[in-house]
């Protein structure tokens, strides 16, 4: 026999009485007491067939496809006892708990027990638990949630602050050992195809300028300066040149050595110091010599004709041969056609012969004293040739140069002569 609700409420109120009801049909949200904890019961769908509360909590049996939903105002946690296929699903915010439970259509008439715990729900809740639970008499509980623990922030730690110590000067900065060996003094003439260690010291000293630098990799490039004057050598002598106003001809004469000596920066003594010696070159070391006692034009041979292309190969506008013989460190004892050929590029370049002029070709008086100037610093008489110190060449009265030159002129003369046979 059904009980009306209103007839149940003043019953469902009563907490420390146990009571059982049967056949009851929740149409409107009941208030159950049990443990001293309300909650608002509320069933849909089908037949509550029994409601039993004692002090500590409260069983129900739920017919087939029947829901009860349990909600508590003090937000309490339930430990939810299931049975069969019956499932639950909590939900928890900020004003409420709530507990639904269901009975699947499918299902048979179980038994579900509620007891509301002290724990207050937290608000991670809201999905399905309890389902799955299959089999008949089996039980599935509710775990109820932990209580929300009150968590104290962290006190900042405060930050240990240690005073920096001063730091000793460092003292200054002092060349390697490496660097002091690199001397800036030059006391001879540098050019293409000289091996010499100056050769190496200059590449030092070009590499220390970027603007100036032999080369960025391999052989001649820092770290990795060579004894030979090459073309790479040769290039960075003529950007040196240029940016310190110098004429751009590739080989190191007096300017261009006063320029490099300059770089030491060293200042003046104070006071009265020995002299240093000048640098003795290495007895294997052999300069190229710019002066020439004789005349040289095609067919002669001798040493003075390689010093002569060597000295002609020092500046690329002047090359005898860019490969093979003649070439910068190929250079023969022959004066051939190429060789000629570079004589003429040297004369046209300084302005001695033109093509047609007599002496084209030819190294005489006036174009052995332009190589000397060139190469070796020595300036020209007024007459153009050669200053040559008493020492070299025993000094000679103007008839005897007179003489000779008339001398040299006819064997120039003759040369052309083969020359023209030969063709």
């Amino acid at each position: 026999m059904k009980k009306p609700l209103q007839f149940l409420l003043g019953l469902l109120l009563l907490p420390a009485l146990a009571f059982a009801v049967n056949d009851v049909t929740l149409q409107t949200d009941t208030i159950i007491n049990a443990g001293g904890i309300n909650m608002v019961v509320t069933g849909s769908n089908a037949t509550i067939d029994s409601i039993t509360v004692d002090s500590a909590s409260f069983s129900a049996q739920l017919s087939a496809n029947a829901t009860l939903k349990i909600s508590s105002a003090d937000r309490r946690a339930l430990t939810v006892g299931l049975a069969g296929s019956v499932t639950s699903s909590e939900e928890c915010n900020s004003t409420e708990s709530i507990y639904t439970i269901l009975n699947p259509s499918s299902g048979s008439q179980v038994s579900i027990t509620v007891t509301p715990t002290s724990n207050t729900c937290t608000s991670a809740g809201g999905g399905p638990v309890g389902s799955g639970l299959g089999g008949g008499g089996g039980g599935g509980s509710f775990s109820p949630a932990s209580p929300v623990q009150q968590t104290t922030p962290a006190t900042p730690a405060t930050p240990t602050v240690t005073p920096a110590i001063p730091a000793t000067p460092s003292p200054a900065a002092q060349p390697s050992p490496v660097a002091q060996l690199v001397s800036p003094a030059f006391n001879r003439t540098l050019s293409v195809g000289m091996r010499h260690t100056d050769v190496k010291a200059l590449q030092q000293l070009l590499n220390a300028d970027s603007a100036t630098k032999v080369s960025s990799t391999g052989a001649g490039s820092p770290g990795n300066e060579t004894e030979y004057f090459g073309p790479a050598t040769e290039r960075a002598v003529k950007k040196f040149q240029e940016k310190n106003g110098l004429e751009p001809v590739g080989i190191v004469g007096p300017k261009t050595r006063a320029a490099l000596n300059a770089l030491s920066g060293t200042p003046a003594p104070t006071a009265p110091t020995l002299p240093t010696p000048s640098a003795v070159p290495a007895p294997s070391a052999v300069e190229v010599s710019p002066v020439f006692n004789r005349a040289l034009t095609i067919g002669s041979t001798g040493e003075d004709v390689k010093r002569l292309q060597q000295l002609l190969n020092s500046n690329s506008d002047t090359q005898v041969s860019s490969s093979g013989a003649g070439s910068p460190g190929s250079e023969t004892t022959t004066f051939g056609p190429a060789t000629q050929k570079a004589v003429r590029k040297f004369q046209e370049k300084h302005g001695l012969a033109q093509p047609g002029d007599p002496g084209y070709g030819y190294v005489g008086p006036k174009t052995r004293a332009k190589l000397q100037e060139v190469f070796g610093g020595v300036p020209s008489t007024s007459s153009g040739q050669a200053a040559l110190a008493p020492a070299s060449v025993p000094e000679a009265t103007s008839q005897s140069q007179s003489v000779q030159q008339l001398l040299e002129q006819l064997q120039a003369l003759q040369a052309q002569l083969n020359a023209l046979q030969g063709q």
